[in-house]
């Protein structure tokens, strides 16, 4: 009979719900249902405290051999227990008694023994077959210990084997398996490059001395690849469609490519394969929001926004501020002769240079520069719209760069509520879509 048939009869008879019992061993419900169901054993502490709660002895309790419920064996467990009872309590007096009683001489001793009317002889009788029962009951207990403990250390090695053989039936199947998909479900945002690759990069490697190409390495991480996995890429420009390939070579796991682009404001579709043993997987390297651009690797990719405060209709005057930052911070030392400006009709109605100051505030993460704005069109000008205008110069391409966004409406500038902000959105990217005029942008070796 196991230990949890055991443990599950003499709960029933005893009329307890599992519930009840865990309050008593002040463990949860669950413990009580796995050691009813042999799923697991409770521990030596919670094993005295069930033999004695049931008035057994802790080998009978685990020995699986002893049914404690058979007519001969619940007879004596019963003469036992009251034999058990009556004679501890006999033994505990007699060895107060005789406990009391060391305390003097031997003579004393042999008084009080007599005056008790207990001979010496029978007090080291009843201490001797105390000592021996305890010594019988530890003796089984140690016993029952060391049989459990034996065979909870063959079950422990019998999975640890188990498992060890699934492990490495799992580690020969994954590294048999072609390019693999990791499908990431925790994310709605989550890019099919995310997909594939643990990581990937494109960084500005050189320039050509005449500042029109960019030597573009590429580097790449794949979540999962075989020592014969290749890796190749295709950036299709935007404007033209051509297509310019880019092959990998591997080491140490990465793989790296490099490719000469023309520095533009063009953006390009970028597509990668990778193919292990003729099983192909084509990705996406950007999303339907953003595409690479070269000039971004270049340059300190600039955002502008317009925040229109006031505006005087009666004298057609314009009053806010534009609010200037760089996305690219490594690439700030290279910019130089920022230049701000709004035209009305090829009629420049504004005009702010940055200095120092304000280039340092720009060369700090996380910064924006406010630059307030008050311009007045003249009643000749009969300028519907406005163009605004940011230049500087670039001195690693050693061009003049402007970002320019034409047809803005006179109503960018006349906000009468502040609380209104309206975008002009130079983006980094240089094909969002975020309501934003078209952004124009041109190279020149003389400044504009």
């Amino acid at each position: 009979m196991t230990l949890g048939e055991k443990l599950y009869t003499l709960r029933t008879k005893q009329n307890m719900t599992q519930e009840q019992l865990a309050e008593k061993l002040q463990v949860s419900r669950q413990s009580i249902s796995k050691w009813e169901s042999d799923a697991t054993r409770p521990d030596l502490e919670k094993l005295k405290f069930l033999a004695e709660f049931y008035h057994l002895s802790l080998d009978k309790l685990l020995d699986e051999d002893v049914d404690i419920f058979a007519k001969e064996t619940s007879s004596d467990l019963s003469q036992d227990s009251d034999y058990d009872s009556n004679h501890r309590n006999g033994a505990d007096a007699s060895a107060n008694s005789a406990f009391v009683n060391n305390q003097s001489d031997d003579a004393d001793h042999h008084d009080n023994s007599s005056a008790l009317g207990v001979s010496l002889e029978t007090i080291e009788k009843i201490t001797s077959e105390i000592l021996q029962k305890n010594h019988k009951t530890w003796k089984r207990t140690f016993i029952g210990f060391g049989t459990a403990c034996l065979a909870l250390t063959v079950a422990l090695i019998i999975v640890t084997i188990t498992f060890s053989t699934k492990l490495n039936a799992l580690s020969t199947q994954i590294a048999q398996s072609s390019a693999p998909v990791y499908i990431n479900n925790d994310s709605d945002y989550t890019t099919e490059r995310d997909t594939y690759f643990q990581s990937y990069n494109a960084t500005a490697d050189s320039v050509t001395e005449d500042g029109k190409n960019l030597h573009v390495k590429f580097t790449a991480v794949l979540k999962n690849y075989q020592d014969n996995t290749t890796l190749t890429m295709q950036l299709l420009n935007n404007s033209d469609q051509s297509n310019i390939p880019v092959t990998f070579t591997y080491e140490d796991g990465t793989y790296t490519g490099f490719a000469d682009l023309p520095i533009s404001a063009d953006t390009y579709t970028t597509t990668a394969c990778i193919d292990t043993n003729g099983s192909k997987q084509t990705v996406d390297m950007y999303d339907e929001y953003s595409s690479f651009s070269v000039l971004s690797l270049a340059d300190w990719q600039p955002g502008l926004e317009v925040d229109g405060n006031s505006y005087d209709k009666l004298n057609r005057r314009n009053d806010g501020q534009f609010n200037l930052n760089c996305s690219k911070l490594n690439c700030r030392s290279f910019i130089s002769d920022v230049t701000l400006e709004i035209l009305a009709n090829d009629t420049k109605v504004y005009s702010y240079s940055l200095d120092d100051e304000d280039m340092n505030i720009l060369s700090e993460e996380g910064t924006t520069l406010y630059i307030p704005y008050s311009f007045t069109l003249s009643k000749d000008n009969t300028a519907e719209t406005c163009t605004v205008r940011l230049h500087w110069y670039n001195s690693i391409i050693k061009q003049y760069i402007t970002y320019e966004v034409d047809g803005v409406g006179l109503t960018f500038f006349n906000v009468t509520n502040s609380d209104i902000i309206t975008s002009i959105l130079f983006n980094p990217d240089l094909d969002s879509d975020d309501g934003a005029a078209p952004v124009k942008v041109t190279f020149s070796s003389t400044e504009p």
